[in-house]
């Protein structure tokens, strides 16, 4: 017991025998004294209680009552301090209890959001993200540890696009984001806002990860596209073609091609539109081993080995076909992709299959179609089209036939049965094959659409059949037709729109008896041409049908230098409708040829110009492209130079020398002939600066002869006009041919040869302009260049070399005309110089400098700016 418990309990024992002996509320005070002594002291009451009973030890029953009440009065100090305590105990637990379940909450709160299975995120109005739970860490790779996420944040790669998509008062949105991994990853958010006090536009929110129901998505539009495209897709060609279209894009490849396997040797090849890769053996090695592999194999097998890096992808299109898929760098083909792969390989094979008969199908309509409608190459000077409504047969009710007649002249006959596909192309074949027979046994048009009534009214369906016929000859230019309730056709000379042919005009075959058909006559100049088509290229619904035919007359503006089958072309994709012909189309278009060219003109230099000039305007009046005819007029102008230069060597002045041009054309070619009654020096052995125009002669033409004799040369020049496209014209029925002329001969072809030059168009000379740009000359020219202007060019060209530059540009990309004397003058600076720098681009001056290989000699630029750029 402590010293103040001992000295507590004699004074309590002292204070109690006061109280006993003389009881009072002044001795019970003392009592209440001693228990806040107690308790100033940390007497316990239990020590209280043992001095109380160590004090009474000796009392008798009479003073137990007053000692009680001493000690419960010594006690009340206690009690009150005890109950003081308890109540203070009793709320400090409440309060532990309280504290306790909160945190218990907030442990359950953190637990409840750590087990959500989507990502978990809380924004504050910084828009930093102070709170993630472990899922929102999976799903973009920043976990909680992290926390805070300042803005903007590492996992968004564009802070404009997230401010768009997600906003402050909460919503929903769908974000693209980046793994920390580097890997996109769509996000589908849910937000709400908190707005308590001092939180204003606080985010909490929710994150799933919906890529693979994104990739799902687009994998099926991407399929869907490709199913689509096959749909429309007829044949093989546009099958693999829809496949390039298609394919490459959804897998990130940068190449594509696509090959066919069929009879030939080599499989047929499909580039990508760009690509340099056009035949089997341009590709390499690795992508052809990469098509025989994937050639027949399914589903994703041609993806290579799961987890391997592949440079690209064979795709197996079927047993006879296979796309290869180049990609950037070698890379591992994704789980999804292969996907993809599968299914873009099961619509491949089965489009291919469904084209495959496609195209089996359409060979047996071609072989009916040939058989029916005849040879597809028409007699020269015309051209013929034939464009089907119902696919994939290419037959209808409309024909076209282009008959030789025995006397030279030719016999055109265009007809459209009532009705479309194989019912009305068994119409027409039996109507076709009894025209050819009429005209051929001699009927006239209008003759021949009398019989054909009469035939039409044996067979079913020939009724109202409307037919156009005609005979044209050629040579005299003279055309005779009849119409059975056929669109008019439509005559041509250019410079203005065709007219219509309104002559001639009756009703439909077996429509009604109305007499013997009438007959109409017209007259084609040299280079006009002749249309006639059915129906189908000029009616439209809802569209006078005059309309449709305007649009035919207006094409016929345009005819320089184009020919029949070019301006077929012309006629079709001027009156085509934007979604394509809906009913049959067939087109026959002739033009008359003009009459061969003949010209005889001083053997002078100054006449050269003149020669050109007669040349052009008769090679655009025969329909010769541009392409072929500038060839021509600058080989037949070397062959003139040469008579001009070296074919009167000696001859006195004042004597007649002549050179004589004639061009016609005969069989799909054209045939030039350039003569003179000189003879040409032979070529020396170094031809120093000139020697040229023979390279250009050889260069130019498709074949060139040159026949020397006593009485003079003569140098023959052809071109064959291949294709549909470039075909020649029926000659006119001139006494004749170019040939091997040969001595007296060659004296009356000359004298025959008309000179048509005196009434040319103008034709310019040449001028020159000289520039200093630095230390670099330039010497410009405009106009021709030919044997009588190049002392111009010869003259500027010295007078530059006088004045000791560094660099000598001459630009001749004002020059429409570059002859072999300028050549000459070209190879003779760069000698005298040792570098020529030249400016030349184009059919008419950088044509000739490649052809005679002088590119390979001086610096050739097609502008200034470039040859600027390399004289420095």
């Amino acid at each position: 017991m402590s010293a103040a418990a001992l000295a507590l309990r004699a004074d309590y024992a002292a204070a109690l025998r006061r109280h006993l002996a003389a009881p009072s509320e002044a001795t019970l005070g003392v009592g209440y004294g001693l228990g806040r002594r107690a308790l100033a002291d940390g007497v316990s009451i239990l020590d209280l209680v043992e001095a109380h009973f160590r004090a009474t030890a000796g009392a008798g029953p009479d003073e137990a009552g007053a000692a009680l009440g001493f000690l419960l009065q010594t006690l009340t100090a206690a009690d009150v301090a005890t109950r003081g305590y308890l109540d203070g105990t009793r709320r400090y637990q409440a309060e532990r209890e309280r504290a306790d379940d909160l945190a218990d909450r907030g442990a359950f709160r953190r637990a409840l959001v750590h087990t959500l299975q989507d990502g978990f995120f809380v924004v504050d109005a910084d828009g930093a993200v102070v709170e993630v739970n472990a899922a929102f860490g999976d799903i973009t790779g920043y976990g909680p540890d992290g926390v805070p996420y300042r803005w903007p944040h590492p996992w968004v790669p564009d802070p404009a696009v997230a401010r768009a998509a997600v906003h402050l008062d909460g919503g929903r949105a769908t974000l693209l984001i980046r793994h920390r991994d580097g890997r996109s990853v769509w996000l589908a958010l849910s937000t709400s806002s908190l707005r308590a006090a001092g939180r204003e536009h606080w985010l909490v929110g929710t994150a799933r990860d919906v890529t693979a129901e994104r990739t799902a998505a687009d994998r099926e539009r991407v399929v869907n596209r490709l199913a689509g495209s096959l749909a429309g897709a007829a044949g093989v060609a546009e099958v693999l073609e829809a496949a390039l279209q298609h394919c490459p894009e959804p897998l990130d490849a940068v190449d594509a091609v696509a090959v066919s396997w069929g009879s030939a040797a080599d499989p047929v090849v499909y580039p990508v539109a760009g690509s340099l890769r056009r035949t089997w053996p341009e590709l390499p090695e690795s992508v052809r081993s990469a098509l025989e592999r994937a050639r027949g194999e399914v589903d994703s097998e041609s993806a290579g080995p799961a987890g391997d890096p592949v440079p690209g992808i064979g795709l197996s299109a079927g047993p006879t076909a296979a796309i290869w898929l180049e990609f950037a760098a070698a890379r591992r083909i994704a789980a999804d992709e292969r996907t993809l792969i599968g299914l873009f390989a099961g619509h491949l094979r089965v489009a291919m299959l469904r084209a495959r008969a496609y195209d089996a199908v359409r060979t047996v309509s071609l072989t009916l179609q040939q058989s029916m409608l005849g040879a597809t190459e028409p007699p020269v000077g015309f051209a013929v089209r034939y464009e089907p409504a119902v696919a994939p047969l290419e037959i209808g009710g409309d024909w076209y036939d282009v008959v030789q007649l025995p006397d030279g002249r030719i016999g055109v006959i265009v007809g459209d049965c009532v009705g479309r596909g194989l019912a009305a192309a068994a119409v027409m074949g039996q109507l076709r094959a009894s025209s050819r027979a009429l005209i051929l046994r001699g009927a006239g048009p209008a003759q021949l659409l009398g019989e054909l009534d009469t035939v039409a009214e044996h067979i079913v369906g020939a009724s109202c059949t409307t037919v156009w016929a005609g005979i044209v000859d050629p040579a005299r230019g003279t055309l005779h037709y009849s119409s059975a309730g056929h669109p008019p056709a439509v005559l041509g000379a250019g410079g203005r729109p065709g007219r219509t042919l309104d002559g001639g005009r009756s009703v439909p075959l077996a429509a009604a008896d109305l007499g013997p058909r009438p007959q109409a006559e017209t007259t084609l100049a040299p280079g006009e041409v002749l249309v006639v088509y059915t129906d189908g290229l000029v009616e439209r619904p809802g569209t006078p049908i005059d309309t449709g035919i305007g649009r035919v007359t207006a094409a016929l503006t345009d005819l320089a230098g184009r020919s029949a089958a070019q301006i077929a072309d012309l006629v079709l994709t001027a009156a085509a409708p934007a979604g394509g012909y809906d009913d049959d189309v067939a087109l026959m278009v002739f033009r008359r040829p003009p009459a061969p060219l003949r010209l005889l003109v001083p053997a002078l230099a100054a006449e050269l110009g003149g020669v050109r000039a007669a040349l052009a305007d008769w090679l655009a009046e025969a329909g010769i492209p541009p392409a072929i005819g500038t060839d021509v007029t600058l080989a037949v102008n070397e062959a003139c130079t040469n008579s001009v230069e070296h074919g009167y060597r000696g001859v006195a002045p004042g004597s007649t020398a002549t050179v004589g041009v004639r061009a016609h054309l005969e069989s799909g070619r054209l045939e030039v002939c350039v003569a003179d009654s000189g003879r040409w020096r032979p070529p020396p052995a170094d031809p120093g600066v000139r020697g040229q125009g023979l390279i250009l002669l050889a260069s130019l033409s498709d074949e060139h002869q040159i026949e020397r004799s006593y009485a003079g040369t003569e140098v023959r020049l052809s071109w064959t006009l291949d294709g549909p496209a470039m075909r020649g014209f029926v000659p006119a029925a001139a006494p004749g041919r170019a040939g091997v002329l040969r001595g007296a001969e060659l004296h009356g072809r000359l004298n025959t040869m008309t000179d048509s030059v005196g009434d040319r168009r103008p034709v310019d000379g040449l001028t020159t302009t000289t520039s200093e740009r630095g230390s670099t000359t330039v010497v410009a020219a405009v106009g021709s260049v030919d044997l009588a202007t190049a002392p111009v060019l010869q003259s500027a060209v010295d007078a530059a070399l006088a004045a000791g530059p560094t660099q000598l540009i001459i630009d001749l990309t004002a020059v429409d005309f570059l002859a072999s004397a300028g050549m000459a003058i070209l190879v003779d600076a760069h000698r005298r110089l040792g570098r020529l720098i030249v400016v030349a681009d184009g059919p008419a001056t950088g044509r000739p400098i490649v052809l005679t290989g002088l590119d390979q000699v001086f610096v050739l630029h097609p502008t200034l700016a470039e040859a600027l750029a390399e004289a420095g």
